[in-house]
């Protein structure tokens, strides 16, 4: 998971920093980013982290998911994120 999301967050913070993500105040959207916290592999590979998050950010997470497969899809990349995760989840 942590290199399928890596670029995608990385780009994605990114943005954000030169001001280019706009979320119109959405108050859960804030909520969710606020709490978000990024977690790191000795490769310097980053992703959103829902266990160590003090509350719930699945709106966060549903926008970098939406961010990375928009993403790969632009680049003519065939990476099938369902793979990546279990149960009834599904993208």
């Amino acid at each position: 998971r942590f290199h399928h999301l890596s670029l995608p967050t990385k780009d994605y913070r990114q943005k954000v920093y030169e001001g280019k993500v706009i979320h119109a105040n959405d108050p859960l959207l804030t909520f969710a980013y606020n709490n978000a916290i990024l977690k790191q592999d000795p490769q310097e590979n980053i992703m959103l982290d829902k266990a160590k998050s003090p509350q719930r950010i699945d709106p966060a997470a549903a926008v970098m998911n939406a961010f990375a497969r928009a993403m790969y899809h632009n680049m003519g990349a065939s990476v099938n994120l369902n793979d990546h995760f279990s149960g009834n989840f599904s993208f």
